[in-house]
């Protein structure tokens, strides 16, 4: 990648990881990804020198936090509907579920983090604390790890056998190590601090992890063979480098050449003569000649090339780009759209099977460790492009009247939260009967007094 070959190491807080207790691979990797999270976050290079008490000219167009966002919200944007196996059992789990991933806010959130660390980094990585058994109704919480602080083990041979991770942060002057490894039977995990200019780990704490599984589940960002380590979504960052060089240069030559600038030829400085209109200039010279020097060009072949860049940097990172003023989306139908976003939609299709993985994993973990024996748990993604109401709903109305879709999941695909509706449906009913049945004690009567 260009991008790391230049501008690694520059970084001020880079230089204390190379007296910190890290491997080399991991300390390489650890720079790589803060040099990634300088683009995602408008931190980039800048071309062009500032001289003291001038202008800057630099000018900073962040294309990459557009790609990495874009491509979490097609990714997320919409609920993911987590469905267990079995219809009973499988509601109770599912519910479970839902209460441990914090709702429809707390969960959308969690996922577009996770989505934005593998998008930059090129992996995601989610830990599972199980809940606190003192506590009682407590849910297992999840925490998105960041992706530097994590180094990982795997089999000589198969770089999909993970045998241990470890989870490296610095807290003050102390650097801390949770190391997770296989024993045999199990994981153990074991908590370690050590210092910088140390290269050894000192164990504060032991723990035994009681599942056979990790209490961390990964997945790669996009797929990336014969690698443990996935794809970033700024691997072609360097073309943004490519956008801000030039649109730094067209900025510096407009600042200095976008005014006209008034020229005087056949005549010393000092005859000139100033008026009291607007300051209007007089030579008295015979032969003397004033006029205005303009730029000849309008930087047309400048802007044209910036356009090239942005359109190149567009279509290696799969975000089209849609300028509503050209482009009436409005207009367009459902396959139209499809077709306008269809590099977008592909790479989401691949994240979906990476990312999918990591949810089913993380699910079934919980169930196993809440006690639960449901073996699989099914991810319903919903299209990712704006929802055509009439159609979607046409659709669906069709499903439910040959029979190949319950109540529940239309009302659920709809957007309704079915168990919220029930309740609501059950209370008019009882109101509407309640109102009927006073109507009717109110005739009686009335016909009882002879009324009419």
């Amino acid at each position: 990648m260009k991008i790391f070959d230049y501008l690694t190491g520059q970084e001020k807080g880079q230089k204390e990881d190379a007296l910190a207790p890290l491997s080399q691979e991991h300390r390489e990797r650890r720079e790589l990804m803060a040099l990634l999270w300088r683009y995602y976050r408008g931190q980039h290079r800048k071309h062009l020198r500032v001289s003291q008490g001038q202008a800057d000219d630099n000018v900073i167009v962040n294309y990459s936090r557009r790609v990495v966002d874009k491509g979490a919200y097609f990714l997320f944007g919409k609920d993911v509907i987590f469905e267990a196996d079995g219809i009973d059992e499988g509601r109770l789990d599912e519910d479970y579920l839902a209460a441990a991933w914090g709702g429809i806010e707390s969960k959308a959130t969690l996922l577009q983090s996770i989505a934005i660390n593998g998008g930059v980094c090129g992996h995601a990585f989610v830990r599972i604390f199980p809940a606190d058994s003192s506590v009682p109704g407590a849910l297992p919480r999840l925490v998105n790890l960041d992706p530097s602080a994590l180094d990982v083990v795997t089999a000589d041979d198969d770089i999909e056998d993970v045998r241990g991770y470890r989870v490296v942060w610095k807290a003050g002057d102390v650097w801390k190590r949770h190391s997770i490894d296989q024993d045999g039977q199990g994981w153990m995990i074991v908590e370690q601090e050590g210092r910088a200019n140390s290269q050894t780990w000192v164990t504060v704490a032991e723990q035994e992890w009681p599942w056979d599984f990790a209490p961390i589940a990964a997945c790669q960002n996009l797929p990336n063979p014969n690698q443990f380590w996935g794809i970033s979504d700024l691997e072609e960052a360097d073309l943004n480098d490519a956008i801000n060089f030039t649109a730094s240069n067209i900025n510096r030559i407009l600042r200095f050449h976008a005014h006209p600038k008034t020229i005087g030829t056949g005549f010393d400085a000092s005859v000139l003569q100033a008026t009291a209109v607007e300051q209007f200039w007089t030579i008295p010279n015979e032969g003397s000649n004033v006029f205005n020097l303009e730029m000849q060009s309008d930087l047309a072949s400048s802007q044209e090339f910036l356009s090239f860049l942005k359109t190149a940097y567009s279509k290696v990172t799969s975000v089209p780009e849609l300028d509503p003023d050209q482009v009436n989306v409005g207009a367009l139908s459902g396959f139209a759209l499809r077709i306008l976003y269809g590099d977008l939609l592909e790479k989401t299709n691949a994240k979906r099977n990476t990312y999918g993985r990591l949810l089913a994993d993380i699910n079934h973990r919980m169930l196993v460790i809440s006690g639960s024996d449901v073996e699989q748990v099914k991810n319903v993604w919903q299209g990712p492009l704006p929802d055509d109401e009439v159609a979607q709903t046409q659709a669906l109305a069709q499903d439910r009247s040959v029979g190949g879709l319950s109540r529940e999941t239309y009302l659920e695909r709809r957007g309704y939260n079915v168990e919220r509706e029930a309740k609501r449906l059950a209370a008019e009913e009882a109101q509407t009967a309640s109102a009927t049945d006073n109507l009717g004690s109110f005739l009686l009567r009335s016909f009882d007094r002879g009324e009419r």
